[in-house]
């Protein structure tokens, strides 16, 4: 790219949000000057391997549950779910429950505050979680019960918000779809 006199995709992606004001100006251009591609610090790193904390929770892994996302995805943290209820329609919305595995106030939330999201880089993906935690432990996943935090949203006939509640959840992902798979589904009428 920089034989042709483009910019390199990484440090341009990082000017623009400088540009925007989403970064401040005395960022370096590259991810690991600027510190974002760096561990976590021996104590965020010992609390990340600690157990999740366990809270009572509603077994919902019976409903069907389906992640919309990239085929490539690793951090499988959404999903949703329609069912009827009474009548009506209740769509559920499902994200995997790091406040479980993150202690309030401690190393972890700070660090994880200071990034307060993964980065998605054309070369590499910074997640806002250690790796293990954002891609094996935490994220929902095919075939296994795994906890959530879960919107329970209640249709009305006239498609408005007849009602809401708040749970933590058990889920178990019944399907990945891509966004390419969706999209031809809405497509069919499917």
């Amino acid at each position: 790219a920089r034989r042709l006199g483009l910019p390199d995709q990484a440090d341009f992606a990082l000017e623009e949000l400088v540009a925007c004001g989403v970064l401040p100006a005395d960022v370096e251009p590259a991810p690991v000057r600027a510190g974002l591609a760096g561990g976590f610090g021996a104590a965020a790193a010992a609390e990340a391997r600690e157990t999740p904390r366990a809270f009572p929770r509603e077994d919902l892994t019976g409903v069907f549950t389906v992640a919309v996302d990239d085929a490539d995805t690793r951090e499988v943290d959404d999903a949703v779910s329609l069912r009827e209820v009474d009548g009506g329609l209740e769509l559920l919305v499902h994200v995997a429950d790091v406040a479980a595995a993150v202690p309030a106030g401690g190393a972890l939330d700070a660090a994880l505050r200071a990034r307060a999201s993964s980065l998605y880089l054309p070369d590499r993906t910074v997640y806002m979680l250690p790796e293990d935690l954002a891609t094996a432990r935490l994220p929902l996943a095919t075939g296994e019960p795994r906890s959530a935090v879960t919107a329970f949203l209640r249709i009305a006939a006239d498609g408005t918000l007849a009602a809401a509640r708040f749970a933590r959840t058990l889920v178990t992902l019944d399907r990945r779809v891509t966004y390419d798979e969706s999209r031809d589904a809405a497509r069919l009428g499917a």
